[in-house]
């Protein structure tokens, strides 16, 4: 009986821990649960090369053995990379728990004698999971601390070692990097480490660090409205301003720990250490820093938070109008970084002020403008922007001249004049990074991971060996790419082109109060849940409502159905009977304390598992909103959303008993339509759940929801449920 009751409780924890997504209901349609997500591969090792040869001797590792008893990827053969061109470099793929490529380059500049850099590239960026999550963890990372065990914030951490931290997060790719006194840098590793394994972060540090990203996002777009909006383009898309700042603000806990489980791992990972004064033998370095990234373990691959994107780069013009004349930022590829496109690029800018563009610009507009040069994006996704005022009327014809001194590249090759200072000027660039730790890893980077060749002495040479046709070659090639440019500011003129799109350069709207400081948004709040309770019933008859009972067919996608009867009365008493697989379980709530019964077998309910029920029980609309009519509870207004393809409000609940409860109503119907709120579920961790609801119908006076489609990120089916009854139960 002990292993039929114990198949029991894991069938309903299938059920309770499912996941599903549904986006495609309006109105009171009813619609089936949604397809099955889809979890792609896992991402390959970042190996020195497919074709690298096992060190002699070595002995292949086994799988990695976790907590949970389950196999993680197996790490890789230990493998080393040679000097390449005379550079002082030696790559290792690390074998057990950790699999990191760890690359050594002694500087070489005396300037930078006393200082080390530590640089983690992470496979973590933009077009993975849904909007705003990779910015978010990423500042999580640096600034969250753990109090419970005494850890300060890494930013904290690295400046106290006398240096100072920098995370970039770009398309595809996070990077962070410390430069720290050379002493520091296994203690400057170790600190990264440990806070990119893990996070202690709540749902109050998560909403402040939510605010602070999207205020600092406000001040970028006013202070440079030009570069920003380039930047933001580059980054996210050609979405607008507002829709970014409603993504990072409506991330939930679950979704960046998930985020984080998925893509900060060993295997999507390569460490760069830029030690001074490393000897040719750099293997006690390796050692050391080795045993520093003990704690980041290899674990099993958590679920995915919303689908990959496929990175598209900006294209075309975008014109935002608002006071003032006009400031430009001018979008240009310079991916990849070879020896022939730095070449290029000077002819045809010449860093800002000359080349092709400003030449063809004095003759077409009456002038040459002189750029202010910007780089935006990291590796694969690689932007050089050029930006200036420009009077409105000129815009057009500016867009016009920089497209064909784009294309001109591929028409007619560099000259000999045109080559010889472009040759001089990527000659002084490949130097300096020799000598600059950041540039020198932004150039050795892809190389080192096989994903481009490069590297400073290794492009020194190529440069040498370039000939007229290898950058013919590269410049017709290289004139395909698209330009973009953005505009901020004036007008757009009425025989504008049609691919020039317009909008608006104002800021969006942002207020996002504390708890104590809700009164304004608490009175916008009233206004939908006004309209909620006039599209349901009547105030008189949510204030007299004390409870329900309601009777439900709950059916996941794999056809197993449960039937359920449920008991709930204000504010925390549940009775429910529960028929699955031929047999009955009884669970009973009283406050913290219950529980659960199967036959003869009896188990007692953790006061966790107590609240949740008590939870999951008080996310139905009508509690809710008769909640809010006997003044019980207490909302606070977020904003509006598309949702479902319907325009909703979005109102979360002031109440610390119920994680970020948020509460969806439909502006038009004044029906509500979805509750999501966060819960810890033994053995699985934060999760979101979420309820979507339709098919209202009135009972007794109200409108009740007779359909549901429940989901936990964690999981990957959903559960529909049918309600056959639902009787309200008076006060």
């Amino acid at each position: 009986m002990a292993a039929r009751w114990s198949l029991l409780l894991g069938t309903l924890t299938a059920l309770s821990l499912s996941s599903c997504w549904r986006n495609d209901f309006a109105g009171d349609q009813r619609y089936a649960p949604p397809d099955r997500p889809r979890v792609g591969p896992a991402p390959r090792a970042w190996i020195p090369g497919d074709q690298a040869k096992t060190a002699p001797g070595a002995t292949p590792p086994k799988g990695i053995q976790n907590s949970d008893n389950t196999k993680s990827v197996t790490p890789p053969e230990p493998v080393r990379e040679q000097p390449v061109d005379g550079e002082d470099l030696h790559t290792f793929a690390l074998p057990g728990p950790v699999a990191i490529n760890v690359r050594i380059a002694p500087p070489r500049s005396r300037l930078l004698a006393e200082r080390a850099v530590v640089r983690i590239d992470l496979r973590a960026g933009f077009t993975n999971g849904l909007p705003g999550l990779a910015e978010l963890v990423a500042l999580a990372v640096s600034e969250t601390a753990d109090g419970a065990a005494g850890r300060p914030a890494l930013n904290a951490v690295i400046q106290r070692l006398g240096g100072r931290l920098n995370i970039e997060v770009g398309a595809q790719w996070t990077t962070i990097t410390a430069a720290v006194p050379a002493v520091s840098w296994e203690e400057a590793l170790r600190a990264m480490v440990e806070r990119i394994h893990q996070q202690p972060l709540s749902h109050a540090w998560l909403a402040s660090l939510q605010d602070r990203l999207i205020k600092h996002k406000l001040s970028e777009w006013r202070i440079r409205p030009a570069l920003s909006e380039a930047d933001r383009w580059v980054r996210y898309g050609a979405g607008s301003r507002e829709a970014i700042v409603h993504a990072i603000e409506d991330r939930n806990l679950p979704e960046v720990v998930l985020f984080q489980r998925r893509y900060y791992r060993p295997r999507n990972a390569a460490v760069g250490l830029w030690v001074p004064g490393a000897p040719k033998d750099a293997t006690f370095l390796l050692e050391r820093a080795k045993a520093a990234m003990i704690p980041w373990r290899q674990e099993p691959e958590a679920p995915m938070v919303g689908a990959d994107r496929k990175y598209v780069p900006p294209e075309g013009v975008l014109w935002l109008e608002g006071e003032g004349e006009p400031r430009v930022a001018l979008i240009v590829p310079c991916s990849p970084q070879t020896p022939p496109s730095l070449i290029l690029g000077e002819c045809y800018s010449m860093d800002g002020i000359g080349g092709r563009l400003g030449e063809l610009a004095a003759i077409e507009l009456g002038f040459e403008p002189v750029f202010q040069v910007h780089e935006l994006g990291n590796f694969n996704e690689r932007f050089t922007v050029y930006e200036c005022d420009l009077p409105a009327a000129r815009v057009v014809k500016f867009w016009e001249t920089a497209q064909a001194a784009w294309r001109s590249l591929g028409d007619r090759p560099p000259t000999g004049q045109e080559l010889r200072a472009g040759l001089d000027r990527a000659r002084l660039q490949l130097l300096q990074r020799q000598d600059h730790a950041e540039s020198w890893f932004q150039a050795t980077s892809l190389r080192l991971l096989r994903l481009e060749p490069g590297g400073p002495s290794h492009d020194l040479t190529a440069l040498d060996k370039l000939t007229t046709p290898d950058i013919a070659a590269t410049a017709r090639q290289w004139a395909k790419a698209p330009l973009a440019l953005v505009v901020v500011g004036g007008s757009m003129p009425a025989d504008a082109p049609p691919t020039f799109r317009r909008g608006s350069a104002a800021i969006p709207s942002y207020s996002r109060a504390p708890q104590s400081e809700t009164e304004g948004t608490e009175d916008k709040a009233k206004r939908y849940l006004d309209l909620a309770v006039k599209a349901l019933g009547e105030p008189r008859l949510f204030r007299g409502i004390g409870g329900y009972v309601a009777v439900e067919s709950l059916r996941d996608e794999d056809g197993l159905t449960v039937q359920m009867r449920t008991t709930f009365r204000f504010p925390d008493k549940l009775e429910r009977t529960t028929e699955v697989l031929g047999s009955s379980i009884s669970t009973k709530v009283d406050g913290t304390t219950g529980r659960e019964s199967a036959g003869q077998e009896l188990r007692t309910l953790t006061a966790g598992e107590a609240v949740n029920l008590l939870h999951e029980a008080s996310r139905n609309p009508v509690v809710l909103i008769a909640g809010y009519a006997q003044g019980t509870l207490r909302f606070r207004y977020v904003g509006q959303r598309s949702r479902y393809g319907r325009r909703v409000a979005l109102l979360e609940l002031i109440d610390d008993t119920h994680p970020r409860l948020r509460m969806t109503i439909d502006v038009q119907s004044g029906l509500p339509r979805s509750v999501e709120t966060s819960s810890h579920r033994p053995g699985v961790g934060p999760v979101q759940e979420r309820d979507y609801y339709d098919d209202y119908r009135r009972m007794r006076g109200i409108r009740v929801p007779m359909h549901r489609v429940s989901s936990i990120d964690t999981e990957p089916l959903g559960i529909e449920a049918t309600f056959r009854s639902f009787e309200i139960l008076p006060r």
